[in-house]
């Protein structure tokens, strides 16, 4: 809880603090309490740097007026100190993507069909890049926009039988990129936009 640790401590000592600002009484904070907490678990668990802290912002309302927060729930990323306001989504997944895409991981490398089984079991819809190395334009194109969406989970790999989990259609090829959404139309592939 952010009420117990100094805002110098606590946002001016770390490079990454994601802090909300919540009153007890509202209703739509009790419903992000429960995502907010996962997805910091979730966090935690995939080694993110992200330090994320609660603040009662009806009890604290000083430290709450300091940081800018005026509404519940309010969600702020500070970064070296600075602050920018949320913009992401409320479900544990859409916190968890956005939070790693700002503070620097855009991408998630599976390497075995194990770690493509437990990204599976949190994403829903992703964006899917089989590379045969991690280098040149097409790459950097694909880390790019992995970087500017945050609204979705970009994963890459090197490996066919992992981007076969991933993407069921996918052909035996060196180079393949994907859309999977948890709609009728699940699979998208893109590799045909691809030039190698």
């Amino acid at each position: 809880m952010l009420e117990k640790t100094p805002r110098a401590a606590a946002i001016d000592g770390n490079e990454f603090v994601l802090i909300l600002g919540y009153a007890p009484w509202c209703a739509r904070n009790a419903e992000l309490m429960p995502q907010f907490a996962e997805a910091a678990t979730s966090l935690k668990e995939l080694g993110s740097p992200l330090l994320m802290a609660k603040l009662d912002a009806d009890r604290h309302t000083k430290a709450a007026s300091t940081l800018g927060i005026k509404v519940f729930p309010t969600l702020l990323l500070f970064v070296n100190g600075t602050s920018q306001a949320y913009t992401g989504g409320l479900s544990v997944e859409e916190i968890v993507i956005w939070a790693r895409k700002k503070t620097g991981v855009p991408l998630i490398k599976t390497r075995s069909v194990a770690e493509a089984d437990e990204f599976l079991k949190k994403y829903h819809a992703f964006v899917i890049g089989l590379f045969e190395k991690f280098e040149g334009p097409d790459y950097d194109e694909f880390v790019k926009a992995a970087i500017s969406d945050n609204k979705i989970q970009f994963v890459e790999t090197s490996n066919i039988d992992v981007a076969t989990v991933l993407f069921s259609d996918i052909k035996d090829t060196k180079h393949f990129l994907g859309i999977v959404k948890s709609e009728p139309e699940r699979y998208t592939p893109y590799c045909e936009y691809l030039i190698w």
